[in-house]
């Protein structure tokens, strides 16, 4: 999956930065990042996962498309 970043830390990021790219950050304590993703279909089910650095998995939230 790929997505578009829009903003970090709530400014909007210039537009040479807003290409698509794979759906994976690195972000530290106190980040946040805006991304756009256009879903293939309705229904979908995705997810996202928190891993720590060394790749545990934290948490994973599911996302229904609708």
């Amino acid at each position: 999956m790929q997505w578009r970043p829009l903003a970090k830390d709530g400014a909007d990021l210039p537009a040479a930065a807003r290409t698509l790219r794979p759906a994976k950050q690195m972000i530290s304590i106190g980040e946040t990042y805006d991304f756009e993703f256009l879903p293939e279909r309705k229904g979908q089910l995705l997810r996202i996962e928190v891993r720590s650095s060394a790749g545990v998995l934290n948490a994973r939230v599911p996302v229904r498309v609708e």
